[in-house]
């Protein structure tokens, strides 16, 4: 199937790019909620064939909505991260529930946000606060040089994208051959390694540069085969992208956390928020977290001084907790280099919050922090 037919260009029109097997009525409502935003969408059913014609379009769509059930969706995103021009172009995934595994899994894909199926509402403010985007820009390049060893193109990609988005000069490596000669020519900030590298090539990169620049290695999931290199850090490899950019602020500023009240851990979980009083929810995943705030992914970020009601389930507890609190600010797609994915910063406000929540939250955070960095605080 082809692209719908597309209204004659209208100034300030938005128009989205839908990949995946909507059906009849959800096209429709996919394009009741794109009115409302002044948007126009195309609709495509299967990656392959959308990546022919994106290859063909000399429009670049202002954001691709992917569908959980499209077929190659990883390798789908990891080719447009690769496309230079669609460096800026902002990827959702819609899911058929909201639960963890659909949110952490499509941002470690590489999307930069998740939307719950039928949620028209969050699709029309998603598209509206695009509005002024431009797809394409990119912020300057102020945070310093990283070098990226990864032996997967699609994952170079993904890991890359997310780096020149918060403001670091990225350089790739594919083999520990490449990495000798790009640590040459190049004086770096920072180096991320994957254990995927072949010949032993993570091992060789952290003691060829270990008194240059700190080192983050991927792991496979046990950890056990990096703790025994000495990274400076060590992320799982199946974690979303944006990770990198906590632990890279976490090395690169150390003296930042000696100025905070409490240390800023990170967890990654399905939560939802809405203004006080209101019956919506909005669903996001939660980035970092500390004992008097947190911050949350969302390309449907409320406005700073909002107040909110908020729930999530705390590290290493199955029910939920309710807390309150006051949206301290913002950061979206396009906004400068930081090390902080879009969405925003939460301020939890202990007098409005039921008291036994905020008590399950605070333990329950103690005992992850405790876990990360000992009793001492």
């Amino acid at each position: 199937m082809q692209f719908g037919t597309v209204q004659p260009s209208v100034a300030n029109v938005l128009r989205p790019l839908f990949v995946g097997a909507f059906n009849d009525h959800e096209r429709k409502q996919v394009t009741l909620a794109s009115a409302r935003a002044d948007a126009v969408p195309r609709f495509h059913v299967r990656g392959a064939s959308a990546k022919h014609e994106l290859q063909e379009l000399e429009e670049v769509p202002h954001c691709i909505v992917l569908s959980w059930g499209l077929e190659d969706l990883e390798s789908f995103i990891g080719w447009i991260r690769g496309e230079a021009r669609f460096f800026g172009v902002p990827i959702m995934v819609e899911v058929p529930a909201a639960n963890d595994r659909f949110f952490t899994l499509s941002h470690a894909h590489g999307a930069d946000d998740v939307l719950v199926a039928g949620d028209s509402g969050g699709l029309t403010r998603r598209l509206a606060n695009l509005r002024g985007t431009t797809q394409n820009e990119k912020p300057p390049t102020n945070q310093g040089k990283v070098v990226i060893a990864h032996a997967e193109e699609r994952r170079r990609r993904v890991l890359g994208r997310t780096m020149r988005l918060a403001g670091f000069d990225v350089h790739f490596a594919d083999s520990i051959a490449t990495f000798s000669n790009v640590i040459k020519e190049n004086t770096f900030t920072l180096g991320i390694v994957s254990l995927e590298i072949p010949n032993g090539g993570a091992s060789i990169a952290l003691d060829s540069v270990s008194d240059q620049f700190p080192v983050i290695v991927l792991d496979t999931g046990t950890k056990s085969s990096a703790q025994s290199l000495n990274p400076a850090a060590v992320s799982n490899e199946e974690d979303p992208a944006d990770n990198l950019l906590f632990l890279a602020n976490e090395l690169l500023r150390p003296d930042v956390r000696n100025i905070r009240a409490s240390d800023r851990l990170l967890h990654g979980t399905i939560c939802a928020f809405r203004r006080a009083g209101d019956l919506d929810p909005v669903f996001g995943l939660t980035y970092n977290i500390s004992r008097e705030g947190l911050f949350v992914r969302t390309l449907d970020a409320p406005p700073t001084s909002q107040l909110l009601w908020f729930e999530m389930r705390p590290p290493g507890l199955r029910d939920a907790v309710h807390l309150r609190g006051e949206v301290m600010w913002c950061r979206d797609l396009h906004g400068p280099g930081g090390a902080a994915p879009p969405g925003f910063a939460m301020r939890i406000d202990l007098e409005s919050c039921p008291p036994g929540d905020h008590q399950a939250y605070v333990a329950a955070y103690e005992e992850l922090r405790s876990s990360v960095y000992g009793t001492s605080p």
